[in-house]
């Protein structure tokens, strides 16, 4: 869970666990509709989707069925799961980006710098890196191994 929470970047807490999943492998937006995000499993099979409305993000996994939100206000991301209670937080200082749990403990960091971005667990030690090359995200585990893309 520790290296879920620091590789997705966008969605890093408990609460959208299932939604950010999606996000790791690979997403695309549906025609017409930019602010719905389609979510793939890697062999392309419907994962999961996202809304946002306002500053409010609505997660959904593969069913339909709620995955949980995330709202933002400023620099910080109020992250909650699917019944509602908070799940976690992520605030932006900079190129650096620090992930909490519910109870207030560090989840992680990730720091941003040109088109990559590492992600680190809450002892320090990198959990992996997404590169951003055009509209493609790949993301890398702490092996460099590729673990899946996102189409923004």
């Amino acid at each position: 869970m520790k290296k879920l929470l620091s590789i997705t970047v966008l969605l890093t807490l408990t609460t959208t666990l299932h939604a950010w999943n999606y996000q790791v492998n690979g997403s695309t937006n549906i025609p017409g509709k930019s602010n719905t995000r389609i979510y793939r499993n890697r062999n392309g099979s419907p994962a999961g989707r996202s809304r946002i409305h306002g500053d409010t993000t609505y997660h959904y996994e593969g069913n339909g069925g709620p995955a949980g939100r995330s709202k933002t206000r400023g620099n910080t991301t109020y992250h909650y799961n699917r019944n509602g209670t908070p799940a976690g937080r992520s605030r932006k200082q900079g190129n650096i980006t620090y992930h909490y749990q519910a109870n207030g403990q560090p989840a992680g960091r990730s720091q941003t710098r040109g088109n990559i971005t590492h992600h680190y667990n809450s002892d320090g030690s990198i959990s992996g890196r997404s590169v951003r090359s055009g509209d493609v995200v790949y993301h890398y585990d702490s092996k460099g191994k590729l673990i899946g893309t996102t189409r923004e």
